[in-house]
């Protein structure tokens, strides 16, 4: 009889590295806590590099303590909106410093990520918010009144916008609360 020892995770990955498969061999998992951040995780490099920067746009720049902080703030928001584990999430937005907050977020909710090109017009944005069954939306259009037509009738609990406040849209910035509880990412978001 073949037996196993757990296996440290060394991979860029954040699902535990298996031990080999054989039939009859049961899969030892490594078991870490809920609340203890993953080697290589954003709450790990935060922990470990803090205030060295992550993140560059243009003339901002965004440190890691800063990414986690603003990713738990928006996972807060999104859970008090009635989001969580397995509510897609779709982003319609240019690569920016707040799609990657999105995306922790995301991860740290336990909830999918889709990610829609700015590009779409309307009817083509209602099918892939259909296909990719998603519960909210968070654009980041000039004028989002602009895919109204492709957003009615659709059960999103959630429409935000980030460059403008419109009518049936949500201020994107109004999801941060003044704190939250640190979070912990369990999976990385589908993309």
């Amino acid at each position: 009889c073949l037996e196993f020892a757990p296996v440290a995770d060394r991979s860029r990955s954040r699902i535990p590295v298996a031990s080999a498969r054989f039939p009859g061999v049961e899969h030892q998992e490594v078991a870490r806590g809920p609340r203890e951040p993953v080697a290589r995780s954003l709450e790990y490099w935060a922990r470990t590099r803090g205030e060295e920067p992550a993140l560059f746009e243009q003339g901002s720049v965004l440190s890691y303590a800063d990414w986690n902080e603003y990713a738990d703030l928006l996972a807060e928001g999104f859970a008090g909106r009635g989001l969580g584990c397995g509510d897609v999430i779709a982003v319609r937005c240019r690569n920016r410093l707040e799609w990657a907050v999105i995306a922790l977020a995301a991860a740290k909710i336990d909830a999918p990520l889709l990610s829609l090109d700015p590009a779409l017009p309307p009817r083509a944005l209602r099918e892939r918010l259909i296909h990719g069954l998603a519960s909210a939306i968070i654009v980041g259009d000039t004028d989002p009144a602009a895919i109204m037509a492709g957003l009615d009738g659709l059960p999103l609990r959630l429409r935000a916008s980030m460059d403008m406040a419109r009518p049936g849209f949500f201020d994107f910035w109004d999801l941060f609360p003044p704190a939250a509880p640190a979070r912990f990412g369990c999976s990385q978001p589908s993309l």
